[in-house]
């Protein structure tokens, strides 16, 4: 009841605001003084927690994220059952959280989530591989089947939880883990990983698909050796938000700044950014919401710069308070 009741209020301030900026330009926006401090994590906004995690039932956060897996919703027959969602969905509610989900084909040392169905066609063919030393399976996008069942997935979903308000976000994209890359691994594109074409046809298709739900990709997307933006321009004008799983590492101020560049920083102004605190190191988890962060600026200041609305922080209990985790959670995104 309480995550309704703020969402309510969330809504209809957004619907003030909007009313209110359209006698203004589309990209000008003015500073509202706030006469109140903000002590609670606003909805959609903060540090995020797996579901999975001990930790998950605290007001410390709004949001919850998951993987989710096409064949557990599609089986052998193309049937689909809902149910594995709606179980995750009602199960984030409860705590008054939100879901972050998202759909991946790839996991190292894993099959494939390819639905049976499409598995068992003659002419489907998956490539075996070594990833992070691990045998993994990769899917075949030569296959035509491949390509309209996710195009058609994405809509049905989209039927069925566009604005659902269990639902904050998805995160979509292909490759290794769904974060548009195939780093270690057999990598050929429209083999192991869809072709360009495709790809554009399915960012085309989300745009028409979700009217509500606010989907984004990682920012390793801004390679073009896997995805086609750098050639197609007009993609860049769909609204979809960037996520960065490797944020705050210590040479962020290289790769993974210019990627969020070239989608343009601006992009906050309609779509969430968002992402994971680094892996890279044990010492990144450790240190990352230290005062001073884990390299001599803090969250706070990179959220600020990098216009953060979440951020997936799942080991953070291990090092830092609940307290310190709230802090950066209501520090994340806006502060109505």
């Amino acid at each position: 009841m309480n995550l309704k009741i703020n969402l309510i209020v969330f809504y209809l301030f957004i619907s003030l605001i909007s009313s209110a900026q359209a006698y203004k330009s589309a990209n000008e926006f003015s500073d509202i003084e706030i006469d109140a401090q903000i002590t609670e994590v606003q909805p959609m906004t903060g540090i995020v927690f797996w579901t999975t995690n001990g930790n998950k039932d605290t007001d410390a956060i709004s949001l919850e994220y998951s993987y989710m897996l096409f064949n557990e919703v599609v089986d052998g027959n193309s049937d689909y059952d809902w149910q594995a969602v709606e179980d995750k969905l009602n199960d984030v509610a409860s705590r008054n959280h939100q879901a972050i989900f998202r759909f991946r084909y790839v996991y190292p040392g894993y099959e494939t989530a390819v639905p049976d169905y499409i598995k068992n066609l003659s002419d489907y063919n998956e490539t075996e591989g070594i990833s992070e030393g691990q045998t993994t399976w990769f899917p075949d996008w030569t296959h035509s089947e491949l390509e309209s069942f996710t195009l058609e997935f994405y809509k049905k979903f989209a039927e069925r939880y566009d604005n659902d308000p269990r639902l904050a976000f998805i995160q979509v994209g292909f490759g290794l883990w769904g974060e548009y890359h195939i780093y270690d691994g057999p990598f050929v594109l429209g083999e192991t990983f869809p072709s360009k074409e495709f790809q554009t046809n399915f960012f085309e298709h989300l745009d028409t698909t979700f009217k509500q739900t606010h989907f984004s990709i990682s920012i390793d997307a801004a390679d073009d050796t896997y995805s086609p933006f750098s050639v197609n321009a007009e993609l860049l004008s769909i609204h979809f938000g960037l996520f960065d799983d490797s944020f705050m590492h210590e040479d962020h101020s290289g790769y993974n700044t210019e990627s969020w560049n070239f989608f343009d920083r601006n992009r906050y102004q309609h779509s969430p950014a968002g992402g994971e605190f680094s892996y890279y190191t044990t010492y990144d988890q450790q240190h990352v919401l230290d005062p001073t962060g884990n390299f001599g600026t803090s969250y706070e200041d990179f959220a600020e710069d990098f216009h953060i609305s979440y951020m997936i922080g799942n080991d953070q209990p291990n090092y830092q308070t609940m307290d310190r985790i709230k802090e950066a959670s209501i520090a994340s995104g806006y502060k109505f």
